[in-house]
């Protein structure tokens, strides 16, 4: 179940030293723990806390995730509750409650101390961060036990949780748990006024079991017995879900003792998302029968425009990301080739959207059962049914008003194109527009505290820097009018300490606004890049890596504009209306001529903007297809070199290179259109300001130095004008940036929402069973796979064969859950692999491709890379058994010889083997090696093959290969062709029937011969 991996006290000191909850311990206090805990591992799918087991010790992650579940009902479906990571306790619920609560498993592989109950009461009182923990927290799997008591006399509990919007027990406990209050007698006695139903957890008293409900009569716990209570807010229940009787009426009495902390909602914990508001669609709210009705709606002009308004709607709708510019591109190419856009030309614009697209036909009666929202003709142009029933027909029509409610009969008798409709319908992969400035937030707010604190020091530098005009006009109106060298020396002096005051001040906005932005780009960075690995395969075969890596670039952009241009346009906004205030204070006349340019300025502003952004969408398309290009050559260099194709290659860059930079020059002349302009409306203000100041000042109507104080505030003014024009074009580039990172971020992960949620695969025996199996990589594209079902037996060696494109790889591919079914299922030990948690899935299936991939490290390094604790004697068993062992000792140094990037030291053989001998390390428990033995010689590939079926024995193997000699002794041979398992049996079998397999086998036995002749 786990192994003990940490022998020695001093070892087991070490980790619980660093430990954040055991913080402050005394020395001895350590020591003495150390000599009673143990640092387990368990392996991923093993149970940590199985299902009734009497609680006995508190476990803390060191590394790895464990999983914590919930079995509804003796015999339910077990359910996850939550994930928890390292630093995080469990087996704490069951100490609290004295009965076995929680069930725990291994997400992955994971260390944990393990600290008996016994050791644990003598150092708890020394511990304030863990005894806060224990004695006023809850834990999802707590609630759940409460609330399976609670209901379990209810025979229709399932339907009254699921009236009020909850799946069930566990779905309710979740949405309880961050609000969830605890209240034990350890701790304090004093019950929060709240409106709470209190559970009984624990108890001494047996006039209140476990699970029973409590109502207090006061704020108080009475008496002296052990409680432990937890209060939960059933509101969000209707009054018909939840019916709870009190087992006891009347409360006990006793002394108060003092406060209690409430529950809090842990980092990471799921919450009920609420719809985002992100889209440039008006929401059309009509009153419909006396209901309000609220539907999506954009306008259009023409039937290209009015049909991207209805996929505009459609994604609105859906909360699908639609690129306007991207739909009305391919529409209006579309009109401009045929003449009209059908039904069938919008299904293709659904595809490229990642919707499932299909045209049905529907009779007036089989009308109610159309789904919606739909794509009908309308006119000449299309309009987006919304809601359909026995004697309406709501729709949106772009080239109308407004959302239309039309009587079923007008609708058919007004419909021209009448008796088809074109339905989109989400797919697994379908994206979810989630990605925009809203997805900043969390880490913003994570960090408010500095950020206030830099926005207060910008507040005092700006009054500063409004102090210094202020003093220049004193001293030219009072000090030297009066020759008051006294005040001189005063106003000098404060002056500058004003300046230092104002250096200091900067020196520490900008480290503490630094130091803060780095934190939140390392976090977001690493959000983004977690979220861009766990993205499906067909994601990165439809993009170039240039292309990604430029995507991924935009994110400092955006960081940049919300953490710098945006806070200091927040500042520009508030003090120009305080500088406004104190010109016109000096003179409205000078104010009002001071100002006048502002407008201009805005208007050039909002002119220019749309141009600027179509030519920066521009720009970013050209410098990732650059970039792109250049990754690509540089990543198949050799071939560059081989067909002596340099100088191509070199024109080719060029051409794109001269591309982007032309591109890029049309945002440049447009932004500096802006700004000369926008420059020289700057200069002409102050030019009015000293005119017409000068003619005030001759009138005595102004002092001269109220002149000069009144042009360095204007000054203040116009520049914050200036930023804010420079602000609408940097909004345009972030909002660019945006639209190209939310291709990343808007794409859903492998396995959907609730991948995490899944059941984790138990321990592979490699079992593998195929039902109906089909599957084709678009959707209009032949399939690649068709109806394949087979069972491979536990323990087999299977060889698998085939001519080049008969789908061999595809199938392999399919068992790790790369791509996602067409048709059919796939088990594997009887647990469909569709069901189950993709890390559980794929870290017990061991992969070894045609072309492998090393990385820039040693030949050690590169086997021990799944497991980087092996031995070294492992890790040369692996090699002897992958026939590496005698080329690695022939290396300059050995097994620590450096292989270089991707391998590029070694031959193609020579990786292949490294790579076998990587997987031979991980001993998975389902091997997959997809023609891993092609660079191989005949003899070398022969003796390989004998070593893993001596090695893997009892373990499933896939062996794909060309080479039928190779497969001679496999136990099962499945001969491929067309997307289809053609013969499958053993070799004598499939010799014996004398069909495909003897064919091919036939062939090559005839051409080996004849090679070798002619090599001789």
């Amino acid at each position: 179940m786990s192994h003990t991996i940490a022998d020695s006290d001093a070892d087991i000191c070490k980790v619980i030293g660093g430990i954040p909850l055991f913080s402050g311990l005394a020395e001895g206090k350590i020591r003495m723990l150390a000599g009673v805990c143990s640092v387990e591992r368990y392996t991923i799918g093993k149970p940590v806390i199985s299902a009734g087991m009497p609680p006995d010790s508190l476990y803390v992650i060191i590394s790895g995730r464990v999983r914590s579940l919930y079995k509804e009902g003796s015999n339910g479906v077990v359910q996850t509750l939550r994930l928890l990571g390292a630093g995080e306790l469990f087996g704490w619920v069951a100490l609290m409650r004295r009965q076995p609560t929680e069930i725990v498993t291994a997400s992955e592989e994971t260390l944990c101390l393990k600290i008996p109950l016994s050791s644990l009461s003598m150092v708890i009182n020394e511990l304030p961060l863990l005894y806060d923990l224990l004695f006023s927290k809850t834990d999802p799997s707590e609630i759940c036990a409460l609330l399976e008591t609670l209901f379990s006399k209810d025979p229709r509990v399932e339907a009254r949780i699921g009236e009020s919007g909850f799946s069930g027990i566990r779905d309710l406990s979740l949405h309880l748990y961050p609000s969830a209050v605890v209240v034990d007698t350890g701790f304090s006695r004093v019950i929060p006024q709240k409106k709470l139903q209190w559970f009984v957890s624990r108890s001494d008293d047996p006039a209140y079991p476990p699970g029973s409900e409590y109502r207090p009569s006061s704020g108080e716990l009475a008496g002296s017995f052990s409680l432990r209570l937890v209060g939960l807010d059933l509101s969000c229940l209707k009054e018909s879900a939840v019916e709870v009787k009190p087992i006891v009426a009347e409360p006990l009495r006793g002394e108060p003792l003092a406060g209690i902390a409430s529950s809090e909602r842990p980092q990471g914990e799921p919450v009920r998302e609420q719809p985002r508001e992100e889209f440039s669609c008006q929401t059309e709210e009509e009153q419909v029968s006396g209901r309000s009705k609220g539907f999506y709606f954009c306008k259009g002009r023409g039937v290209v425009e009015e049909t991207t308004a209805c996929f505009q709607m459609f994604g609105k709708h859906m909360n699908v990301p639609v690129k306007k510019d991207l739909i009305q591109s391919i529409i209006g190419n579309q009109y401009a080739r045929n003449g009209q856009i059908s039904l069938q030309d919008c299904g293709g614009v659904g595809v490229v959207l990642g919707l499932k697209a299909q045209v049905v036909s529907f009779s007036e009666e089989a009308m109610l059962r159309l789904k919606v929202p739909a794509l009908i003709g309308w006119e000449k142009s299309f309009a987006v049914l919304y809601k359909v029933t026995a004697k309406e027909v709501t729709l949106a029509v772009p080239s109308a008003s407004g959302i239309k409610v039309l009587a079923v009969k007008e609708f058919w008798e007004k419909w021209d194109r009448r008796g088809e409709a074109l339905v989109l319908d989400a797919r697994e992969d379908t994206p979810e527009k989630k990605f925009g400035f809203d997805w900043f937030a969390p880490s913003i707010k994570k960090y408010r505290n500095v950020l206030g604190e830099v926005m207060i020091a910008s507040f005092f530098t700006q009054i500063m820097t409004l102090v210094n005009p202020l003093l220049f006009m004193v001293i030219i109106d009072q000090v030297i009018v009066k020759n008051s060298y006294s005040t001189l020396h005063v106003l000098g002096t404060f002056m500058l300490i004003i300046a230092i005051l104002q250096a200091v001040l900067n020196s520490l906005r900008t480290y503490l606004f630094v130091d803060t932005t780095n934190r939140i780009d390392v976090a977001l960075g690493a959000e983004v890049i977690d979220h861009l690995l766990r993205l499906p395969l067909r994601f990165f075969e439809k993009r170039p890596v240039g292309e990604l890596s430029s995507r991924i670039g935009e994110l400092e952009h955006i960081r940049q504009f919300l953490t710098g241009t945006a806070l200091g346009v927040v500042l520009d906004a508030v003090f120009s209306f305080v500088y406004v205030v104190v010109l016109f204070a000096f003179s409205w006349k000078l104010a009002v001529m001071a100002l006048s340019v502002v407008p201009v300025i805005g208007l050039i502003t909002f002119l220019l903007s749309p141009v600027i952004r179509k030519q920066l969408r521009e720009k970013a398309v050209k410098h990732s297809l650059t970039n792109a290009y250049l990754i690509e050559v540089l990543s198949g260099i050799q071939t560059v070199k081989s067909q002596n194709i340099e100088l191509r290659a070199r024109w080719n860059w060029q051409e794109k290179y001269a591309s982007y930079v032309k591109e890029g020059f049309k945002p440049v002349v447009s932004g500096t259109i802006a700004n000369s302009a926008n420059s020289f409306l700057s200069q002409a203000s102050g030019l009015i300001v000293i005119w017409a100041g000068a003619a005030l000042v001759l009138n005595n109507e102004l002092t001269l130095g109220q002149l000069i104080a009144f042009r360095i505030i204007a000054g203040y003014i116009t520049s914050p004008v200036m930023r804010l024009a420079q602000l609408w074009q940097n909004f345009q580039e972030t909002g660019m940036s945006l639209e190209r990172l939310a291709d990343i971020v808007d794409t859903p992960q492998e396995g959907g929402k609730d991948q995490l949620a899944q059941i984790p695969l138990p321990l592979v025996k490699g079992e593998i069973f195929c039902e109906n199996v089909s599957f084709r990589f678009r959707d209009n594209s032949p399939m690649v796979l068709k109806n394949v079902t087979v069972t491979i037996p536990e323990a087999a060696f299977v060889g698998i064969v085939g001519e080049s494109g008969s789908g061999k790889s595809t199938f392999a591919k399919l068992i790790q859950r790369l791509y996602r079914l067409e048709e059919g299922r796939i088990f594997i030990d009887h647990y469909d692999i569709a069901k189950v948690e993709l890390n559980s899935l794929r870290s017990q299936i061991g992969i070894v491709p045609q072309d492998p991939m090393l990385f820039n490290v040693s030949v050690k390094e590169n086997i021990a890379l799944t497991n980087p604790d092996a031995t070294d004697a492992d890790i040369i068993r692996a090699a002897r058994i992958a026939e590496a062992h005698d080329f690695i000792m022939a290396l300059p140094t050995g097994y620590n010889t450096p292989v270089g990037e991707k391998g590029s030291s070694l031959s193609g053989g020579q990786r292949q083997r490294i790579a076998i001998a990587r997987t031979i390390l991980q001993n998975p428990g389902l091997i997959i090696l997809d023609e891993a033995t092609s660079a191989l010689d005949s003899d070398t590939e022969s003796r390989l093959t004998a070593n893993l079926i001596t090695a893997f024995r009892g373990k499933t193997v896939l062996f794909i290969t060309h080479r039928l000699n190779s497969v001679k002794a496999a136990s099962l041979i499945l001969c491929f062709h067309d997307g289809c398992i053609d013969e499958a049996g053993t070799h004598d079998d499939l010799m014996g029937r004398k069909g495909r397999y003897y064919s091919l086998f036939q062939k090559q036995s005839f051409s080996i011969p004849v090679m070798e002749g002619s090599l001789g």
